[in-house]
């Protein structure tokens, strides 16, 4: 008996290592219809990985099971079906939702254009929610600021009018940029403490991200807030490869000559915010850290009451890049994302489980 005993927990020990040293299972496709400096996907669901070519405005739908092509539509304009830029975009059963600049349209899932209705540019991200939109209405910099270092605005209910219903929570956060006049010269703050919004069945979530805590502000279809999630995080510093690898895109991205001017710099917070972002799906909360090594991505998994279900650390070619550009989606257990491969000169899309 106790040979059996021994024999058993030896083999459960034995599968435990073995499951543990597998790799990832990843599937890759090449993107070899997508020509753009930095594609992005931007929405997922059970059908579809939707991704957006940011030079010219093209979303390219692809299939979620094989990864490959199914169609695509839309482009750069102003006129039916096209878009200045794209502020959110929602897959829905028989429709596809996006917040253009000025106007929201509506298109089947053959992205053929239904409708489209325009509301005050002020309005931004529109969300749709139970016939009406939670959307950000444009802040300025705080006039009590002096330094201009920070900037306030709103998040509102609409409704299908574009009629402002409600004010639902204000929001204070640090600014993109603001000017020293003392020395005369401009400063661009980078990894800023940010805010989200999404919507996920019925219900409106807030995330908003600090150095040492994370909140999710949860409100029902009316606005109504239900509670406030807060989870305190361990403080971590910015990394010098981190800063560096920043720095790195600014310069490849053509801001080599802004950034060599003395009148501008370039200043890094201390640590990093809680969060780069978060997504909501599968009745569960997908929370993205800022990568403190280039090859390891970290992700925390949380019920959608905010407790801890598992924390994950991923390898990845280059982690950075998938927290500062945020190329990249988490629906249901796995990571999609989109590297380049530079010997082939063509975006790859992969989808990894964890």
């Amino acid at each position: 008996m106790k040979k059996r005993i021994f024999v058993l927990i030896f083999l459960l020990v034995l599968s435990y290592f073995c499951l543990s040293g597998q790799k990832n299972d990843i599937k890759s496709y090449y993107l070899h219809d997508i020509i753009s400096k930095s594609p992005r996907i931007i929405a997922i669901d059970k059908d579809n990985i939707y991704i957006l070519n940011d030079d010219n405005m093209v979303v390219f739908v692809y299939s979620e099971k094989e990864l490959k092509l199914k169609f695509k539509f839309g482009k750069k304009g102003r006129g039916p079906g096209e878009f200045i830029w794209i502020n959110s975009f929602y897959p829905f059963k028989n429709r596809i939702f996006i917040s253009n600049t000025g106007r929201v349209e509506y298109f089947d899932k053959q992205g053929k254009l239904i409708k489209e209705i325009r509301h005050h540019p002020k309005y931004n991200g529109l969300i749709p929610i139970g016939g009406n939109y939670v959307c950000s209405v444009s802040g300025m910099p705080n006039p009590k600021d002096a330094d201009k270092t920070t900037v306030s605005y709103y998040y509102a209910l609409l409704n299908g009018k574009m009629e402002e219903l409600k004010k639902i929570m204000d929001i204070k956060i640090q600014a993109a940029t603001s000017y020293d006049f003392k020395r005369n010269r401009n400063i661009w703050f980078v990894l800023r403490n940010d805010v989200k919004c999404l919507v996920y069945n019925k219900r409106i979530y807030v995330g908003k991200s600090y150095d040492d805590k994370e909140e999710y502000h949860v409100f029902n279809q009316k606005g109504d807030k239900i509670k406030t999630i807060i989870k305190r995080v361990k403080k971590r510093k910015t990394s010098d490869d981190f800063k560096q690898y920043v720095l790195d895109w600014f310069r490849e991205a053509g801001y080599k000559r802004l950034l060599d001017s003395k009148r501008n710099i370039i200043k890094f917070n201390e640590y990093f915010p809680s969060m780069a972002t978060f997504y909501i799906n599968s009745e569960k909360m997908y929370i993205v850290k800022y990568s403190e090594d280039k090859n390891t991505i970290p992700i925390v998994v949380r019920d959608l009451d905010g407790n801890l279900l598992s924390e994950k650390h991923i390898k990845l070619k280059n982690a950075f890049d998938f927290t500062w550009r945020r190329n990249a989606y988490i629906y249901g257990n796995s990571l999609y994302f989109i590297e380049e491969d530079e010997e082939k000169e063509v975006w790859v899309l992969k989808k990894m489980k964890f």
